[in-house]
């Protein structure tokens, strides 16, 4: 991984969700959501997806990826899988904007300050919820999740401060298409 300078001058690490998360096994429960604008899903739906992942197979790590404006229109989620102490991990792509928006319309020279918004601590929101919650800037902050593994206890929330200024090109590809 390779920090960068984002555009309010902290560190993050450049990355984007995957398209095609991989899954072990056909009989898995897989609960993954992005903000993309050619996914065809609204960005709330990785909160309520990884809760009915976790509450389905308990024995299986449910992953919860979503964007940062998809978790801040599903905080009641955080505070639901907190009460019920599901052992899921929620991963939220912060880069303080609705970033489908930014990276689509952006480039097309429309305004995008509608679609950025002041940061958010998700970490601090998780703890105030009952659930584990760490900040990421680089990969040496991912160590409280090997800890985490070992006990499941109650959901860990994953602030991952991604830089807003990267687009995937595989992204660029698809809104090029719109």
């Amino acid at each position: 991984m390779v920090e960068e300078e984002s555009h309010d001058g902290s560190k993050a690490v450049p990355l984007w969700p995957p398209l095609e998360p991989p899954v072990p096994s056909q009989d898995s429960v897989a609960a993954v959501a992005d903000l993309l604008a050619h996914s065809h899903r609204p960005a709330i739906v990785a909160g309520p997806s990884g809760i009915g992942a976790a509450v389905a197979r308990p024995e299986r790590l449910s992953v919860a990826a979503v964007g940062d404006g998809g978790a801040l229109m599903a905080l009641g989620e955080l505070e639901t899988a907190a009460r019920y102490g599901l052992p899921m991990l929620i991963v939220v792509y912060n880069d303080a904007a609705y970033g489908a928006e930014v990276h689509h319309f952006g480039p097309m020279g429309r305004p995008v300050e509608l679609a950025r918004f002041p940061e958010t601590d998700f970490a601090a929101f998780a703890r105030a919820a009952g659930a584990n919650g760490i900040t990421v800037r680089n990969e040496g902050d991912l160590s409280p999740v090997r800890d985490w593994l070992e006990g499941r206890d109650r959901p860990l929330i994953i602030d991952a401060k991604v830089n807003p200024e990267i687009r995937a090109e595989w992204l660029a590809e698809a809104f090029r298409s719109h």
